[in-house]
């Protein structure tokens, strides 16, 4: 979308994204815009006696407050630099966007800048007004905004779990075990489907020290099972209902599109999605379909 040459136009460059000078306050929030590095790669000789350098990659997060349009903009992508070995200094960044730039086989290609301006379009006016994560959810990190589906690192969570057979008999049993306690239930409600085997999941806290000895007691003396789980890299791909049919199919849509971008999942014979609203909520819901991937950002 831009292009431009010199250190100080590059400087310019992020302090406007950051909201650190005047055209960037008028556009962001200051104090909720970031960039986060997850990775850097290349950078190595060509060969043992070569003195040219292997382009230098970096992969990121940013996350920017677009405040005319009260909209939160996320972009995941990589940076490319082209690097000269003497004197060592980078002479050239390219970026790339996993939404539109994100090839098949995990490649990234040059496209239109019209597709770049649509993108930015699109989140501003329509998804950017539900990309923050509410108080009432688990934190997490988006490591990847893909053009079909997006990669969340989750922190270590601890969960209840029971059994059950129909759905609304799920969320029965865990509100009666939760009761006096709902205040401290996170959404997404998870459901995992293996087999014949049907269970139900309320987080109750994230991270180390994050729930409640007391609350925990009370669950395990009311029969509810305490399970926690470790830090975790998820795929996710939206749906519009949580019928059998629709899971299975929108499973096998995110195992194939992260694939194709060159990700693996992890292998699991059970059927996971997670579910944000009430079970018997009218009208448009907001349910999840979840798998896990093996990280490639550190």
């Amino acid at each position: 979308m831009v292009n431009f040459e010199g250190l100080g136009k590059y400087e310019d460059n992020v302090k406007t994204i950051g909201g650190r000078n005047i055209l960037g306050s008028i556009l962001f929030e200051k104090d909720d815009s970031r960039i986060i590095l997850h990775t850097i790669s290349g950078g190595q000789p060509l060969s043992p006696t070569s003195t040219s350098l292997t382009p230098l990659q970096t992969r990121w997060t940013l996350t920017a407050y677009f405040k005319p349009f009260s909209s939160r903009i996320i972009f995941t992508g990589i940076s490319s630099y082209t690097l000269s070995p003497s004197p060592l200094k980078i002479i050239k960044q390219q970026d790339y966007w996993d939404s539109i730039n994100l090839l098949p086989g995990g490649t990234y290609g040059a496209v239109n800048v019209v597709e770049g301006l649509k993108d930015f379009v699109d989140q501003v006016l329509f998804k950017g007004k539900v990309q923050r994560v509410g108080d009432d959810e688990i934190p997490y990190l988006i490591f990847r905004r893909a053009k079909d589906y997006t990669v969340r690192r989750y922190p270590e969570t601890t969960w209840v779990k029971i059994n059950y057979d129909r759905r609304e008999e799920g969320y029965e049993g865990l509100g009666r075990i939760v009761k006096g306690y709902e205040s401290k239930v996170l959404k997404p409600c998870r459901v995992d489907v293996d087999g014949d085997v049907k269970s139900m999941s309320w987080c109750i806290g994230f991270g180390e020290g994050g729930v409640d000895e007391g609350f925990i007691k009370c669950i395990e003396e009311r029969g509810g099972e305490i399970v926690t789980e470790p830090e975790r890299t998820v795929a996710i791909l939206n749906i519009p209902e949580a019928t059998p049919n629709t899971v299975k199919s929108a499973e096998r849509k995110l195992i194939n599109s992260v694939e194709v971008d060159g990700l693996k999942c992890v292998t699991s014979s059970a059927l996971v999605f997670a579910q944000y609203d009430e079970v018997f909520k009218m009208g448009k819901r907001r349910v999840e379909v979840w798998k896990d991937v093996e990280s490639i950002w550190n």
